[in-house]
């Protein structure tokens, strides 16, 4: 009998073991939450304020910036996002008392490494899916290309948006996220 209960204990002692180092190994496998810092898929559409100044306030343009992506394709290790860019804004020349709407619709690219989950989007690369929600990227001006900087935010995409031409076409653009319409 004393035998029976020693080989017990030990049968509990393994079997305790065996349960905390399985949840220890389980929990240190499980894949970290990550976050989609600029949910690309067919259908989302990002809605923006838009505002343009140009040098010296000679003239500003508020309105409206929609992207919508309209399809990806392959190519190569990339995937590559086309979307539609729409310009609905009203351009104010205070100076000469003129106002005159704008309407524009263009389409441009955004690319993925498909390995690595890099994203190509204007001057920058980053990685779309982080372990953090958050991310602010910025390019530093100077007197031959542009200051630029961007915030990307969790399943929102890029959040805030400004864009400084440098001499000779003196000009700053702001977008920030009015709403965002995702698809699935």
């Amino acid at each position: 009998m004393h035998n029976l209960c020693e080989m017990f204990k030990q049968l509990k002692i393994g079997l305790l073991f065996r349960i905390v180092f399985g949840g220890i190994i389980i929990t240190s496998c499980e894949k970290q939450d990550t976050y989609d810092l600029f949910p690309l898929e067919v259908g989302n559409e990002f809605y923006y304020n838009y505002y343009k100044k140009t040098a010296l306030i000679t003239s500003y343009t508020r309105g409206v910036e929609s992207w919508k992506v309209i399809s990806e394709y392959d190519h190569g290790d990339s995937i590559i996002y086309l979307l539609e860019q729409t310009i609905d804004a009203t351009r104010i020349t205070p100076t000469l008392g003129d106002t005159f709407n704008i309407y524009t619709k263009i389409q441009f690219e955004i690319s993925e490494q498909k390995s690595s989950s890099i994203i190509y989007f204007r001057p920058f690369k980053f990685k779309r899916y982080q372990d953090v929600s958050r991310i602010e990227l910025s390019q530093q001006g100077g007197s031959s290309w542009p200051d630029v900087r961007c915030t990307f935010k969790a399943d929102s995409g890029m959040v805030k948006y400004y864009y400084h031409h440098p001499p000779n076409q003196i000009y700053d653009i702001e977008l920030k996220l009015d709403s965002i319409k995702i698809s699935h």
